[in-house]
């Protein structure tokens, strides 16, 4: 019956508060049971507002890794860096890796690694969203750029310093969307004044980078000075 599909999502109630009482009916476990089964065809999938669990990442990721091309998970939570691990591990052909709004995660780190893991299993990511999600590495985002520089054209993760991303913008050749809330160091202050910040970076494709928010709230106005790398 199901042999057949590409494309799946799973979405729980708008809106939905995952406390006590309905908790269990949200956990996704039984459908990933199905999709380890029957789905051979996946695809892509799209998860949100449901209760993942470390377990239920790492069936998904055994026994579908290698064909998913697309994972978004989007306000979810039961889970830790120990499930994300094995979506690391197996899911070799991923194009689009999204977590969006799970902030549980930030609680429940376990294995810090599994952002080193990832780009030395899959080099052909294109669509890597992490934006509200804690990173706490940027050099495990450095290796990321360079080992998928071919194909990553979209970047958006949590806060960081902007000129701890110096060689990871370098890499990028292809960065076409950037997005983030980034800190400020003083060497990226070009000049301020009470009502406009002028900022320095340096992305290799900066006519082509059109989504950045960089949170400096002191500040009405900010413009950003592009210092192109050749």
């Amino acid at each position: 019956m199901w042999g057949n599909t590409k494309t799946l999502s799973l979405k729980g109630p708008p809106l939905a508060d995952l406390n006590d009482t309905y908790y269990n009916d949200m956990i996704i476990t039984p459908w990933i049971e199905q999709l380890a089964l029957e789905f051979r065809c996946l695809k892509e999938l799209h998860i949100s507002r449901l209760v993942v669990q470390d377990e239920d990442l790492e069936t998904l990721a055994r026994t579908r890794g290698r064909d998913l091309r697309s994972l978004k998970i989007r306000k979810c939570e039961g889970f830790s860096t120990d499930g994300i691990m094995h979506v690391s591990k197996y899911c070799n052909q991923l194009r689009t890796l999204c977590l969006k709004y799970c902030y549980h995660i930030e609680v429940i780190v376990k294995d810090e690694h599994w952002l080193h893991q990832l780009p030395l299993n899959s080099t052909v990511l294109e669509m890597f969203d992490f934006k509200n999600t804690n990173i706490s590495d940027t050099k495990d985002v450095t290796l990321l750029a360079n080992k998928c520089c071919k194909s990553l054209i979209s970047l958006k993760i949590r806060a960081c310093c902007l000129s701890k991303l110096g060689d990871a913008f370098r890499y990028v050749v292809r960065l076409a969307h950037f997005g983030g809330i980034f800190m400020m160091r003083r060497e990226n202050i070009l000049f301020y004044d009470n009502d406009t910040l002028i900022l320095r970076m340096s992305p290799p494709n900066s006519h082509d980078i059109h989504k950045m928010n960089i949170g400096f709230p002191r500040h009405k106005n900010i413009t950003l000075w592009i210092d192109v790398i050749k």
